[in-house]
């Protein structure tokens, strides 16, 4: 839709046992202290359909850029930066590493997120983990 987006809230979603996602649009953010207006009509509209009536636990914001790992049912781990989130595919995208043909994606249905900080001289530090039991 166009509509630029500040980040992408990410929930625990308790009535399904699964992660959920939230864009943030810019619109909806008060840029120069960072609030977000949850009265605002797009917020709203957004809420109401990704989240509805669910019940949710806020975890943590993700921006484009932060660095996280996430851990699959499958056993597999995938790490890299957050790319975009994929309104189409309810979807946070990685950055595509050189040589593969498809960029990672954290999805609803992955089990573990490792969320890092990472200095300017490259040092990451685990700032937040969270599974889903």
């Amino acid at each position: 839709d166009g509509i630029s987006q500040v980040c992408t809230r990410v929930y625990y979603n308790e009535s399904k046992n699964c992660f959920t996602f939230l864009p943030i649009p810019a619109i909806c953010t008060n840029l120069k202290n960072g609030k977000i207006n949850k009265e605002h009509h797009l917020y709203k509209q957004y809420y109401q359909k990704l989240i509805g009536d669910d019940i949710v636990k806020h975890i943590v914001d993700l921006y484009n850029g932060n660095t996280i790992e996430v851990h699959k049912k499958s056993g597999v781990v995938i790490k890299g930066e957050v790319s975009v989130y994929d309104k189409t595919n309810n979807v946070i995208a990685l950055k595509k590493k050189a040589n593969a043909k498809s960029a990672d994606k954290f999805n609803k249905s992955d089990k573990k997120l490792i969320v890092y900080d990472v200095d300017p001289l490259g040092n990451a530090k685990i700032r937040l983990t969270f599974e889903i039991k």
